[in-house]
């Protein structure tokens, strides 16, 4: 896949999202994407910025979150359920109506997830029930014990034939190659999502799939675009480790609702760490694209209260995501489904996220800025660590995180505080002079090369430096 070259994937908000050729961040990237100079994805190819969602509406919506609508908003992407096939024809139109790029789902046929029921299929993405025209038939037969004809219908990857096997690349292989061969289609896709999800390594016939799914990418795309699968909230920087040989980027879920961490937003900052962390080990490093959360159902219900700080928890979540390393953002989902009654406060969150990344510059600093790692923090009052105690994990992280860059002559400093209250602390190790505030337009004096500060609950700033007397007066100083 263009060993030795560089790929720039900067995630969705789908989102991924998720640096950069040319850019500072020093980590060298072993794919770029080459498309067709002629179409618009191959135009920002070489620093694309995922902003990501999966599912946008098709369906008449006063919510938000149509085609449309996410293309007017700034998102740079789709994903995933875009394919060339009977089932797919109206959300393909829609799609190629608007200048969005395109994550393209490569599946084996259908997959069958019910993310609801693990007595019947394990972790997501273990089963593999290909075409049948009802899912639910399906998940009867295996519940009933009985063999459906032909018997690969609903069997499970890990006892997969030889037969069945071949099978399922034969139809990744026919996928790829009639997308290739839509002129249309080919210009618009950024990049491949492999299917199914959350592959087990520790089932031999699973880590076969993934590899010969990778493989079969390879051989076929022309243009060597880079592809991943999606990995679960619980992903370990080890699982990372281990296939990082077949994927191009690495992609989380962080969903703190549905797994029970709403006040515990430092997840964000924990999964972040299991990819970095999994990176640092890297000749070649992978992408950062961390799968955010745009969720409720009648399973998974957001109370009342919650529902309140869904903005808080929204923009938090993104920017804490690029304090700790993301390059770029995929949203799950903004497909409907019934309970989420919470659609159109998600919706406009992200859409003012993304507002804020595009029409503020702030994208352009993330994925072009050199990262500088000089600023440190030292905290005065409220939370220093916070506890991160969820299934097998038990570690303990800073409650606010930080990162500097540098771009166009001037120094830029995100800090996002994960905790439940109010944090103070001094910025130190900063250039000195006056900085502004992005979001507030409030100048903050770091004139000796310092600054106290102070960030509420889920709380986040961007700072802009500029040389002394280009503010203008009517600015508050914060000191």
């Amino acid at each position: 896949m263009m060993k030795n070259k560089r790929y720039s994937l900067l995630i969705v908000l789908l989102c991924f999202i998720l640096s950069q050729e040319g850019l500072a961040d020093p980590r060298s990237h072993s794919n770029t994407l080459a498309i067709d100079a002629n179409s618009n994805c191959s135009q920002q190819a070489e620093n694309f910025f995922f902003l990501m969602p999966y599912s946008a509406r098709t369906d008449p919506s006063e919510e938000g979150g149509t085609v449309e609508e996410v293309a007017n908003d700034g998102f740079t992407a789709l994903g995933l359920n875009y394919q060339i096939d009977e089932n797919y024809t109206l959300e393909l139109n829609e799609w190629l109506n608007t200048d969005l790029c395109l994550i393209y789902r490569l599946s084996p046929k259908r997959t069958v997830v019910n993310a609801f029921s693990p007595d019947y299929y394990g972790p997501i993405g273990t089963l593999i029930r290909i075409n049948t025209s009802n899912g639910q038939a399906c998940l009867t037969q295996k519940l009933s014990n009985t063999q459906l004809n032909p018997p690969y219908l609903c069997e499970e990857i890990g006892g997969a034939s030889d037969e069945q096997m071949d099978i399922w690349i034969e139809q990744i292989e026919q996928l790829i190659i009639q997308a290739v061969n839509n002129p249309l289609v080919n210009s618009r896709i950024i990049a491949w999502y492999i299917m199914p999800e959350e592959i087990d390594l520790n089932v031999p016939r699973e880590k076969e799939l993934l590899q010969r799914l990778y493989q079969t990418v390879q051989s076929h795309d022309p243009l060597q675009r880079p592809a991943w699968l999606y990995n679960a909230n619980n992903t370990s920087s080890e699982k990372l480790i281990n296939i990082a040989a077949w994927v191009d980027a690495f992609s989380m879920g962080i969903y703190p609702n549905i797994a029970g961490n709403s006040h515990q937003r430092i997840q964000v900052r924990h999964a972040l760490t299991q990819m970095t962390s999994a990176n640092a080990t890297l000749k070649h490093p992978k992408q950062i694209l961390p799968v955010l959360e745009m969720f409720e159902s009648t399973e998974y219900p957001i109370n009342a209260e919650d529902t309140l700080l869904i903005p808080e928890f929204v923009r938090h979540d993104a920017y804490a995501a690029f304090a700790n390393g993301a390059d770029g953002l995929l949203i799950y989902s903004m497909g409907f489904r019934q309970g989420f009654d919470s659609y159109s406060t998600y919706y406009e969150a992200w859409s003012q996220v993304v507002h804020e990344l595009t029409d503020l510059g702030l994208q352009a600093v993330i994925r072009n800025g050199l990262v500088l790692n000089e600023a440190s923090i030292h905290v005065t009052n409220g939370e220093v660590n916070i506890p991160f105690n969820w299934g097998n994990f038990n570690e303990t992280y800073p409650s606010l995180s930080i990162r500097d860059w540098n771009y166009n002559e001037k120094n830029y400093v995100l800090i996002v505080n994960s905790s439940e209250g109010s944090v103070s602390f001094i910025l130190d190790n900063i250039a000195s002079g006056l900085y502004k505030d992005i979001f507030t337009k409030e100048i903050v004096d770091g004139t000796d090369g310092f600054a106290a500060l102070s960030l509420p609950a889920r709380g986040v700033i961007f700072l802009e430096s500029k040389p002394a007397g280009t503010f203008p007066d009517s600015f508050t100083t914060v000191q």
